[in-house]
């Protein structure tokens, strides 16, 4: 097989595989419709926020232990051990390791913070809708209030 020929095979699986598809959603119907439900439930957001919350506590509690003892292992080889150079690396791995522990924290924050602002939106929204439709139910009694109307 020639390099163009394998190179037209990998270019035709790369692009099948490229498409996008949601996990156990169906396609689209002939219509263009589909019977899949996308709802979400409030209650399920929480869910969801408060395993973010609570993998926020975990991780912070188990990383504040690894970096405490990763720390006083360094210290002790460069202090103790004469191993100046195998304490400084295990520091820069230390650094590396709270980096990627902050990183994490905060896409956990991220969502939890996320689905609680999602769901307050919502419920001001709804709220607003309300009030809406309340103010624009009691103004159209001001326009079509027939028994106050004087005929001239």
């Amino acid at each position: 097989m020639s390099f163009e020929q394998e190179w037209a095979t990998h270019k035709t699986a790369g692009a099948e595989a490229a498409r996008t598809q949601l996990n156990g959603a169906e396609p689209p119907d002939s219509s263009g419709g589909s019977n899949v439900d996308l709802t979400v439930e409030s209650d399920e957001l929480g869910k969801i926020g408060d395993m973010a919350f609570e993998l926020h506590g975990r991780v912070q509690n188990k990383a504040d232990d690894a970096r405490v003892e990763t720390h006083t292992a360094a210290i002790y080889l460069l202090n103790e051990g004469g191993l100046g150079d195998l304490a400084n690396a295990l520091l820069k791995v230390n650094d590396n390791w709270n980096t990627q522990v902050s990183t994490l924290k905060s896409g956990f924050g991220l969502i939890s913070n996320g689905l609680d602002y999602t769901t307050k939106s919502h419920e001001k929204h709804e709220q607003d809708i309300v009030l809406a439709m309340n103010d624009a139910s009691k103004i159209s009694e001001y326009f079509h209030n027939d028994s106050d109307t004087k005929r001239i």
